[in-house]
C-alpha cells in the first residue's frame, strides 16, 4: 500500500499572513472597520494620519465653542447631508440666539443647520489633510505587495 499522504493545494500561507498582520491595524470608522499601518511603520503615514486627527479634535473643539456661545448642549454636527459634509444642526427653540456669521443651509423637522466661514476653513483643512492621508497609504501598499513578490516561492510552489 501507497503512502497516502495529503497534498496541499495551496501553499502555507500563514508566515507571510503573520507578517501582514503585524503590520497592520484595525481602525473603526463609522461603522466599519478599515486596515491601516501600525504606528511606527510608516512616518509619511503617520504624519498623515496625525494631522487628520489634530483636525478632527479642532472640529470637536469648535463645536464645543458653538455650544458655549449658545448654552446649548443639544448642538452636534449632522454628516448625513448631500451638499455639506458638516452641519452645526441647532434646536428651533435656539435659532434666535445663532448669530449671523452662521449661515443656514438647510432645515428639518424641529431644527436648522448651519455653516459659518470658520467651520467651512476646517472642513476644507480636513479634506486636505484626509487626501495626503490617502497618497501615504500608496507607498505602504506598495511594500505590501512587494512583500508578496518576496515571498512568490512560497506562493508557486503549490503550482
Amino acid at each position: 500500500m501507497e503512502d497516502e499522504t495529503p497534498v496541499a493545494i495551496f501553499p502555507d500561507y500563514s508566515s507571510v499572513i503573520e507578517e501582514f498582520e503585524k503590520m497592520i491595524q484595525w481602525k473603526s470608522v463609522g461603522s466599519k472597520k478599515v486596515p491601516e499601518p501600525v504606528p511606527g511603520l510608516d512616518e509619511e503615514f503617520d504624519q498623515a494620519n496625525a494631522r487628520v486627527e489634530r483636525i478632527k479634535e479642532k472640529l470637536e473643539t469648535y463645536i464645543e465653542k458653538v455650544r458655549k456661545e449658545l448654552k446649548c448642549r443639544n448642538i452636534n454636527y449632522t454628516t448625513n447631508s448631500k451638499r455639506f459634509r458638516y452641519e452645526i444642526e441647532v434646536p428651533e427653540d435656539m435659532v434666535k440666539k445663532v448669530s449671523d456669521e452662521y449661515i443656514n443651509t438647510s432645515n428639518v423637522k424641529g431644527k436648522k443647520r448651519y455653516q459659518s466661514d470658520d467651520l467651512r476653513e476646517l472642513i476644507n483643512e480636513l479634506e486636505e489633510a484626509e487626501e495626503k492621508f490617502k497618497d501615504a497609504l500608496i507607498p505602504f501598499l506598495r511594500s505590501m505587495f512587494l512583500k508578496f513578490y518576496e515571498n512568490k516561492e512560497v506562493f508557486t510552489r503549490a503550482v
